[in-house]
């Protein structure tokens, strides 16, 4: 804890966590000061795109230890240890890798508080009542990607030119979603169309720019669309032309 404290309020360049709701949470501190130690001195890799911290209480789930888990067969089941015919297999329709994660995360940490619980059924009722509305928004959903996995790597510095595409191609839905929540009488569905924003003008920018097939790695080349930029296809003719002016050369 003596340890991990001072290297958070550095990281962050705070005086106290207390504004990160880390006041009396010990366990947490260790654990954040254990993340951001692994992160830098054991992968050595650069820990700037964490720029907050946020925590949770247990108070507000059941505790289930991993045995309780494997007994009810919430994800995993006892005869083999896959998650076929176990209740995370029944409920799960979601259509992206966000929504299955935390699918997983609610079936396996049960709410205790009912109003909570409410909030979430009236959610269900909502799309179940809007069944049309409810698939389309299942059809813009299955165009999103792992959303969070592609902003890890872009904070990171680490996204590829295929990502950077993904990424646009799953922002270009999100108004549409927003849209086909609006009208939905549910506080939890309401406040995630709030949370949405609408990214139309990156995403666009990003598609124009970017081939329609670029490469995993930078140093494969070929990343911007011809047009896009013309000291750079002033310098794509000057590399074409020299390439075929040495071929000529080396066939006499």
């Amino acid at each position: 804890y003596h340890t991990a404290y001072p290297a958070l309020t550095q990281h962050f360049k705070v005086h106290s966590l207390d504004g990160f709701g880390l006041k009396s949470m010990t366990a947490g501190v260790h654990a954040a000061g254990a993340l951001i130690n692994y992160i830098q001195d054991t992968l050595h890799l650069p820990a700037n795109h964490i720029r907050s911290l946020s925590t949770y209480c247990t108070d507000d789930f059941m505790s289930l230890d991993r045995i309780t888990q494997r007994n009810l067969e919430l994800t995993e089941s006892l005869n083999d240890g896959s998650r076929r015919n176990t209740l995370l297999d029944v409920l799960d329709s979601t259509c992206t890798p966000m929504g299955g994660r935390l699918l997983r995360q609610w079936v396996k940490q049960p709410l205790l508080n009912v109003d909570a619980i409410r909030a979430r059924q009236e959610g269900i009722r909502q799309l179940l009542d809007h069944t049309q509305l409810a698939n389309e928004l299942k059809t813009e959903l299955n165009a999103v990607r792992d959303l969070e996995r592609l902003m890890m790597k872009v904070s990171a510095g680490y996204a590829s030119p295929r990502d950077l595409l993904s990424l646009a191609q799953s922002l270009q839905p999100l108004p549409r979603i927003k849209t086909l929540l609006y009208p939905l009488a549910s506080a939890l569905l309401n406040t995630a169309e709030e949370k949405l924003g609408d990214f139309t003008d990156l995403a666009s920018h990003v598609s124009q720019a970017l081939c329609d097939e670029p490469p995993a790695r930078v140093s494969d080349g070929k990343i911007f669309r011809e047009g896009y930029n013309r000291e750079l296809d002033e310098l794509r003719a000057i590399g074409t032309d020299a390439k075929a002016w040495l071929s000529r050369y080396q066939a006499k």
